[in-house]
């Protein structure tokens, strides 16, 4: 038999009287168990007294006290102490705020640090393609650069003159 059926057994033997098959399946399992038969006999006598015990009776003003109790939980001067209870509600709510802000003041940087990093690799690129580019001193080996005036920049007309 499995254990904690048999504890489930023993302890509802000691809260009621157990029906003829739940009593047979205890008592031949107290057979098979010699030292938990003389505990169980403490028990089932200990239950038995309790059992016999008359009811207590009750106060003569127990009525009254319960009335006056439940007026208490019912009176307007208590419903103007709830907000104490809302206030602490309020504080696991102000609680859950914070942390949400908390979460918001990390992901935000790590956000903008993200799109940072996005362009700056996008700029790297970019700077990779000028870099496929020529270099610069060798278009100063071109004659039509020599030939262009320092200063302002030339009308096209003087350009095209230029380049004749």
């Amino acid at each position: 038999m499995n254990q904690s059926h048999i504890e489930r057994l023993v302890e509802a033997s000691r809260r009621r009287f157990l029906p003829p098959q739940e009593r047979e399946e205890l008592e031949g399992w107290l057979a098979s168990s010699p030292e938990a038969r003389a505990g169980w006999a403490e028990e089932a006598a200990l239950s038995q007294a309790l059992r016999a015990l008359p009811d207590a009776p009750l106060s003569p003003q127990f009525d009254q006290r319960v009335l006056a109790a439940v007026e208490r939980v019912e009176s307007p001067a208590l419903r103007r102490s709830l907000p104490a209870w809302w206030s602490l509600l309020l504080g696991w709510r102000g609680a859950a705020v914070a942390v949400l802000l908390l979460g918001a003041g990390i992901a935000v940087p790590l956000q903008q640090q993200a799109q940072t990093r996005a362009r700056l690799a996008e700029s790297v690129a970019a700077m990779s393609d000028l870099a496929a580019w020529p270099d610069l001193a060798a278009l100063a080996d071109f004659e039509a650069v020599y030939y262009l005036p320092t200063g302002p920049l030339p009308k096209e007309a003087e350009l095209a003159q230029a380049f004749e």
